[in-house]
């Protein structure tokens, strides 16, 4: 047996995950799956970060992974999170006292009585609950300024949630199911944020990620006013980018790794990567669907002796068509050549 003294910080943590992570645990779906914690907090790794919040801190492995990847001066940031189920409030508690952070994790409704309101955060993650709102939420005056239409959800809530959170120089990362970059009911909020520029990159991931949903989300990047630039929107493509079984793929390291270049290089990777302009999406009514802007070219991408021998393929079975149709228009002739004959002689 091992004691608990001779296992590391590091080991600590990594057991305490996996014991969240693991399929079938209650807490698995308030948890958000390792890759794509993996890949915010690589995202954010070289960030100067003195403080995070997740306005739906869940379990706490989000906020926790992040602030193992980031450091000031030597130091942790000042963790700050809200989560509505008192038992999954312990639980990121325990998850940031095993990352040695200092934290602020507190009970409650984040929607209707945030604890943090008001405040302006370095960096901002969430992965919020997904489906239709509350009415009561949904007519709150403060989700009045992206005029919610026929169906408002919990994530369109958050994403103005999160966006007032961030300082003029933050930065923010939310999950988001993949329908919110497409529907109608959230047009008004796409044009804002691709107007204003707060929206900096999408990163659409593939299906199955997520405990017990097939439903395919995405990651979205926002910056603060001091941050925006005039940058274009970074899409990325991470939709093939999978290993391990199709009902519980995970990210590879090559998709990972890649997203990450893409977003701070900003570099076009064709059938993986590209960049589009407000006037480029406006054209396209503010459909941020990645598959729009990011053109998969898997017949381009073919060696060139593979296109050629598939040429040359087509011209075999053109070529042997042609002389079956030739040798059916010649019985054709023959026979009625031959009634034409028998007609005469009667």
């Amino acid at each position: 047996a091992i004691s608990l003294h001779e296992l590391s910080d590091s080991d600590m943590i990594r057991v305490f995950d996996d014991a969240l992570d693991a399929p079938g645990q209650r807490a698995a779906s308030a948890t958000t799956p390792p890759p794509v914690r993996q890949l915010i907090a690589r995202l954010f790794a070289n960030e100067y970060v003195s403080n995070i919040y997740d306005p739906a801190a869940g379990t706490g492995l989000l906020i926790g992974d992040v602030c193992d990847r980031v450091r000031v001066n030597g130091k942790t940031p000042f963790l700050f999170g809200q989560e509505l189920a008192i038992d999954l409030v312990n639980l990121a508690r325990i998850r940031a006292f095993l990352g040695r952070c200092q934290f602020d994790i507190r009970a409650g409704d984040t929607l209707l009585e945030p604890e943090f309101g008001g405040r302006g955060f370095d960096l901002v993650v969430a992965h919020p609950p997904f489906g239709k709102i509350d009415p009561q939420i949904a007519a709150d005056r403060r989700f009045e300024s992206f005029k919610f239409d026929s169906a408002p959800t919990y994530e369109v809530a958050f994403l103005q949630h999160v966006i007032a959170s961030m300082s003029i120089a933050g930065r923010a990362a939310v999950v988001v199911p993949t329908g919110v970059l497409s529907r109608s009911t959230d047009r008004n909020l796409r044009k804002e944020i691709v107007e204003d520029r707060i929206l900096d990159a999408v990163i659409g991931l593939p299906p199955f990620l997520f405990t017990g949903t097939d439903i395919a989300a995405s990651i979205l990047l926002l910056r603060g006013l001091e941050v925006r630039g005039s940058q274009d929107v970074v899409f990325v493509d991470l939709s093939t980018s999978i290993e391990g079984p199709k009902t519980r793929p995970t990210l590879n390291e090559t998709g990972i790794a890649g997203a990450i270049r893409a977003v701070s290089t900003r570099a076009l990777q064709p059938g993986f990567a590209g960049t589009a302009g407000a006037r480029d999406i406006a054209t396209c009514d503010y459909d941020l669907s990645v598959s729009r802007y990011v053109r998969r070219l898997e017949q381009e991408s073919a060696p060139l002796a593979d296109q050629i021998l598939s040429f040359t393929d087509a011209l075999a079975h053109r070529d042997a068509a042609e002389l079956k149709a030739l040798t059916l228009l010649a019985k054709l002739s023959r026979h009625r050549a031959q009634a034409g004959g028998k007609g005469r002689k009667e």
